[in-house]
């Protein structure tokens, strides 16, 4: 009885393996398809920039590095007392 259980659970993992191989390859379609269409395509660095084309065949030169982080000449703390 309990062989019987682990080859039934043995074929269930299978079955939900290749259905997850499935959803992860339509995934990664609809991601390359979505950066086909786009006319700019924005990174936050050099490295994914190499991602994205080198992974989902992004034209580079519509890909551009924004990097993160905050411009202190434009942004910075306000007066605390104003802002409550």
């Amino acid at each position: 009885m309990l062989e019987l259980a682990a080859q039934h659970l043995r074929q269930l993992a299978n079955l939900v393996g290749s259905c997850l191989d499935h959803v992860a390859v339509v995934g990664i379609d609809a991601e390359a398809e979505v950066i086909r269409c786009c006319d700019v395509i924005t990174a936050n660095s050099d490295t994914e920039v190499t991602q994205l084309i080198d992974l989902y065949g992004a034209d580079p030169a519509r890909v551009d590095i924004v990097a993160p982080g905050v411009d202190h000449a434009f942004f910075s703390p306000g007066d605390r007392a104003g802002a409550r």
